[in-house]
């Protein structure tokens, strides 16, 4: 069972027990379960879960919608867009753990899911798995805010293994909008600072 202890308790409890009313076919039960103080519904309830997790995403609250809508993914593991939604609203909510299992799970489904990939690259190079940071953002991105995102990833891993030369010539080399002009001087002269070369640095960030 869980408990809720939100500061919207009242609003959720209704939501909840609504779904539950739903499952359990029953009017009366709604009614109720909304009267009730401190407010108890089993985790495998699909529909308060689910109801739970858009009302606490709508009002903002990310730990409670993403726990809600992990709590309706159990009941329904084979639902992508649960998988999606639990995904990027565990990342919200910086619940790294739970966020990285279900983006290992999502890139089972679809391995051109570039938010998976990210956070799962993301967390390699936090581990120093900077192969495996790079195998997952090997596949070519598709659209130019993707394909900007994935080329800086790559330039700062190889900034990070050294490679400064290989990294600002990616960068230089990535064409597409106009207002890729804002990032790419910018993160050449990051990783020339980095490396030291604060002429370099400095034309850059002219």
């Amino acid at each position: 069972m869980l408990k809720l202890n939100r500061a919207r308790t009242g609003r959720l409890a209704a939501v909840v027990a609504l779904g539950a009313a739903v499952l359990a076919g029953s009017a009366p039960a709604f009614a109720e379960k909304a009267d009730m103080g401190p407010l108890t519904f089993e985790r495998n309830n699909l529909s308060g879960n689910y109801l739970a997790g858009r009302l606490a995403g709508s009002e903002g609250d990310a730990p409670a919608a993403a726990e809600f809508y992990r709590n309706a993914l159990a009941s329904d593991p084979d639902n992508a867009a649960m998988l999606d939604r639990a995904f990027v609203l565990s990342l919200v909510a910086g619940q790294a753990d739970e966020a990285m299992d279900l983006g290992a799970r999502l890139l089972d489904k679809d391995p051109n899911h570039l938010l998976a990939r990210l956070a799962l690259a993301s967390e390699a190079v936090k581990r120093d798995r900077f192969d495996r940071a790079s195998d997952l953002l090997s596949k070519p991105a598709e659209g130019p805010l993707a394909d900007l995102t994935n080329t800086l990833f790559l330039a700062w891993i190889g900034a990070g293994r050294g490679q400064t030369e290989e990294a600002i010539t990616a960068i230089e080399a990535l064409q597409g909008p106009d207002w890729y002009a804002v990032f790419k001087p910018y993160n050449i002269g990051l990783i020339a600072a980095m490396a030291g070369d604060e002429e370099r640095a400095g034309e850059a960030f002219e």
